[in-house]
């Protein structure tokens, strides 16, 4: 409980949420009707059901993938959300979490009829986790790997164990972070266009962030042109890299 309570609050929070709600539905306390996505319950029903917005996104697999898919979300969310100078305010990792997710719901559901993103969210976090740590070693089942080739390893995985509609929406979950790197890194530093995901200042007000504290911790370790972080601490635990050798089988998640 202290390495829990030890996290971030919004990567806490997801954890605990996801924990909640998938025990709820394994357990059959609550029915998987209750939670999966559907647009037709959201907007075109009498009785709206907004939650259906949040709730796909926090139902882990069945057995061992409980474990594992908390485990990944945890450490990733917090390797975000406490290391990496782009999400150094709260703000910013909620605005980061929103758009990835709006881009993973709509892609996975009109490409592939999937009803449950989870696979996809922890794929979207593990990827930018990645890009950030671009160049730092770390361990894939037995082998050392740099972080950056995480991503597609664990695609392959899941193709072999989980087959293609698996890794389909793990792809959607790359193309979300690619796409939220696109746009508020790439094109605004190398094609001179602009950042449109800025964090709004009610959102910074909401957190309780100050000004003095936007830029001051706004400013982080800087970044190369090819998005390498410099002056990292050489004492960042590798836990996150490691987790992979407790990896299970892939699954298919979501689908009508």
């Amino acid at each position: 409980m202290d390495v829990f309570w030890a996290a971030p609050p919004i990567s806490r929070t997801l954890t605990a949420f996801a924990f909640v709600e998938s025990l709820a539905v394994h357990g059959k306390f609550m029915p998987f009707w209750r939670i999966h996505f559907s647009p037709k319950l959201i907007f075109f029903t009498f009785l709206p059901e907004p939650w259906r917005l949040i709730t796909p996104f926090f139902l882990t697999g069945p057995g061992l993938s409980f474990l594992f898919d908390l485990y990944f979300l945890y450490t990733y969310a917090s390797g975000l959300e406490r290391g990496s100078p782009r999400f150094a305010l709260p703000g910013d990792f909620t605005v980061y979490l929103v758009f990835v997710c709006t881009v993973i719901m709509i892609t996975a559901y009109y490409c592939t009829g999937a009803s449950i993103f989870t696979r996809g969210l922890i794929m979207a976090l593990t990827h930018t986790w990645a890009q950030a740590n671009r160049g730092r070693i770390v361990t894939f089942y037995v082998i050392q790997i740099k972080a950056e080739l995480l991503p597609p390893c664990l695609l392959v995985i899941d193709i072999v164990s989980g087959g293609w509609y698996a890794a389909v929406i793990d792809m959607i979950g790359i193309f979300a972070s690619h796409l939220y790197d696109f746009l508020t890194r790439l094109w605004p530093i190398f094609g001179g266009g602009t950042n449109y995901l800025k964090t709004p200042g009610f959102l910074h007000r909401l957190y309780g962030t100050t000004v003095r504290e936007q830029r001051s911790r706004g400013l982080g370790p800087s970044h190369s042109s090819s998005g390498q972080t410099s002056g990292q601490s050489s004492s960042r635990e590798d836990s996150a890299g490691s987790a992979w050798s407790m990896r299970g089988a892939g699954r298919r998640l979501g689908g009508d």
